[in-house]
């Protein structure tokens, strides 16, 4: 008795982006509620999109750039650093750990470094959450 012919199974038609398309459509609920709620990313985070600079007429070359923070995980350690008014967890979220020792390496030299330390705190919040923002307890507009 001669061999069997070997079949190819079927293919799959899901392609990847059907099932993201799924993913995403599957959310959208969430999403329509969280538009409504003072607590959405667009209302929270309505504050400037560029980047706070401190560049060398701020004591800072090579510049500084800081970026608003993105991504669950950031978010919730801000979230947390402000909560506890840790000013040192703040400044190593919005900056990275390169960038935040540069600044308290800066900062350090002078006898009112936490003062520095705090401005800078409020002046980056202020920034990117509007002027003010600082000031608010959990420092942002939704608080």
């Amino acid at each position: 008795m001669p061999p069997r012919a070997r079949t190819t199974p079927a293919k799959k038609t899901s392609k990847p982006e059907d099932a993201r398309q799924q993913q995403i459509q599957a959310f959208e609920h969430l999403r329509q509620r969280a538009s409504k709620s003072p607590f959405s990313a667009s209302k929270v985070m309505a504050g400037q999109a560029e980047p706070y600079v401190l560049g060398p007429d701020k004591g800072f070359d090579p510049p500084i750039s800081v970026s608003q923070p993105t991504g669950l995980r950031n978010l919730e350690a801000l979230d947390n650093a402000w909560r506890a008014r840790d000013m040192f967890g703040i400044l190593r979220v919005m900056m990275g750990s390169t960038q935040y020792e540069r600044v308290v390496a800066q900062f350090d030299q002078y006898p009112d470094a936490w003062d520095l330390l705090v401005g800078l705190v409020m002046d980056i919040t202020d920034h990117f959450q509007g002027a003010g923002a600082s000031e608010v307890p959990g420092g942002t507009q939704a608080s």
